[in-house]
């Protein structure tokens, strides 16, 4: 909400993704970075493997009609 008490609608979402090293590419979507920075360290229990190689990164996708 702006600092007027009026809302700005725009075509781009912010999503938050786990990027990968390994796949070059966002494997997995939370609309919160705290449900991505949550959810890494749970894959990171399963693929330790993983570690260095994953992070949280935040990704603005077009939603525009166009």
């Amino acid at each position: 909400m702006a600092a007027t008490g009026e809302l700005c609608f725009t075509d781009v979402v912010l999503v938050y993704g786990i990027a990968s090293s390994v796949s070059h590419d966002v494997d997995d979507f939370y609309p919160t970075a705290a449900e991505a920075e949550t959810t890494l360290p749970e894959i990171l229990a399963d693929e330790p493997e993983l570690e260095g190689a994953l992070w949280v990164e935040p990704l603005e996708i077009d939603v525009s009609l166009n």
